[in-house]
């Protein structure tokens, strides 16, 4: 109930504050045009001008509206409001008919004394009197921030709670009547420096309250962003022979390796993809469908150096789809690749035709998600063929879904061209911009030895490594 209370208690002040503030086309010689500006977009400011004058009773009757009391106020009889401000306040004559019940209902759960103590136990309302600094640092700090200060000490203890400066303090104090611009400054300093009685930070108040979302407040500058710890989002194994699993932050790819990814100790490789924060673990032997499995992830690191504590996570592997040929891509005159939805174990058959000519095809090559293919006589260039690929079959048995292709064949008339990817004292790795043959020793050399193509492989393009 007491934290009920609070929350209740920080939105009627900021509803409260709400109700005054607005960001206009604003005028030259405000001080607080861009800290209204940031109060705008976290919805704390409505209402008027930064330059009007602001009044005791429409701050109070937002406020009361922001503590989910509007029906309580509601609920109340003409008379029994018009009863409480005869009874209670000596100038319910000033109080605008619009805001009779608000007003009575304010007097009689407390939320003013009024303007004058010599009329107590009555009360001066003084509804369209404008407000004070102090009258709106009691508000502040007594009803949102946790105090019970009078206007006496206010000004000081607010200087001391960090709500405003000193400089402020001294400024504000010289003006019987605060315009919109004024409180602007009070609630920007409330929410970006404001300590609670409590000793939390207001705007932390504000966020737990739901009234500003604490992505909106980081960005505002009013908070620090939380460090977010590395941990493991989902895990994925939609096929037999794949694990994918997506972390919350992008990854060191130094610390993403098999000796840290780990499924039940099965041999795997691991891959980290281009987002930073996908990892795929290829097993060296298929999953076993509808079984669990446990992943095990320790030593990993994000971008920042911050390692993932040790975690262990099961799942469940369950392939119950079949594989789709999604893309044909031509990579020579004899030979295209095809990209499957999902690795493939067992390779099917392709038929190549134009018309009635049908080439012949070997047997095609597998390698993860895509199966090479080479003709056994060229595409002719200008060339449209009809390409079936049908009973490829993924690690569970499924066969894939039979699909047609139209392959166009145009000549390619550019050269290749080789940039160096990576280059170390020992390692040098060159990458060609489409598939290449015939890559040899000869081919490979610089100013004090010669250099061997140690490895090709058939990615996107071709590319050639050495290490000595």
């Amino acid at each position: 109930m007491r934290n009920l209370k609070k929350i209740l208690a920080v939105i009627t002040v900021i509803a409260m504050i709400a109700s005054m503030l607005v960001v206009p086309a604003l005028a030259e010689g405000f001080q607080y045009e861009d800290e209204a500006t940031i109060l705008n977009k976290l919805g704390l400011m409505e209402g008027y001008g930064l330059g009007d004058d602001t009044n005791r009773l429409q701050g109070l009757i937002f406020a009361i509206k922001a503590a989910g009391k509007a029906s309580e106020v509601n609920a109340m009889t003409d008379e029994e409001a018009a009863a409480i401000l005869a009874e209670k306040v000596v100038d319910a004559d000033e109080v605008p008919a619009w805001g009779i019940k608000w007003a009575a209902y304010a007097v009689k759960n407390g939320y003013t004394s009024g303007t004058d103590a010599s009329v107590a136990p009555k009360i001066k309302f003084s509804p369209l009197k404008g407000i004070s600094v102090t009258e709106l640092l009691v508000w502040v700090m007594n009803i949102g921030m946790g105090y019970n200060f009078g206007t006496d000490v206010v000004v000081a203890e607010a200087v001391k709670a960090g709500v405003i400066t000193l400089n402020q303090a001294l400024e504000l104090q010289a003006k019987d009547t605060l315009i919109r611009d004024d409180v602007a400054g009070v609630l920007f300093g409330a929410c970006k420096n404001g300590v609670n009685a409590d000793g939390k930070k207001f705007i932390q108040s504000l966020i737990d309250a739901g009234f500003v979302s604490e992505a909106d407040a980081v960005e505002a500058g009013l908070v620090e962003a939380k460090p977010v710890k590395p941990e493991v989002v989902s895990i994925t194994a939609d096929n037999l022979k794949e694990v994918t699993v997506v972390f919350n932050k992008a990854l060191d790819k130094d610390t993403v390796k098999a000796e840290n990814i780990k499924i039940d100790g099965e041999a795997a490789t691991v891959s980290l993809n281009d987002d930073k924060v996908t990892v795929v673990i290829t097993m060296k032997a298929k999953l076993e469908n509808q079984k669990d499995y446990k992943l095990v992830v320790e030593k990993v690191k994000d971008t920042d150096g911050n390692e993932i504590a040790k975690t262990e996570k099961s799942f469940r592997a369950f392939d119950a789809t079949l594989p789709v040929a999604e893309s044909i891509t031509v990579t020579g005159p004899k030979n295209f690749t095809i990209e499957f939805s999902e690795p493939i174990e067992t390779a099917g058959t392709v038929e190549v035709k134009s018309g009635s000519y049908v080439l012949g095809v070997g047997t095609p090559s597998i390698s993860g998600k895509k199966a090479t293919v080479e003709l056994y006589s060229s595409l002719t260039d200008g060339t449209t063929y009809e390409v079936t690929v049908k009973d490829f079959v993924d690690y569970a048995g499924y066969k894939n879904i039979i699909k047609t292709f139209n392959l166009a064949y145009a000549k390619d008339g550019n050269a290749p061209v080789a940039t160096v990817e990576k280059a170390e004292q020992t390692y040098v790795k060159v990458k060609f911009d489409k598939p290449v043959t015939g890559l040899v020793k000869e081919q490979f050399w610089h100013s004090f030895t010669a250099w061997t193509a140690k490895g090709i492989y058939k990615a996107e393009g071709m590319t050639a490594d050495r290490r000595d």
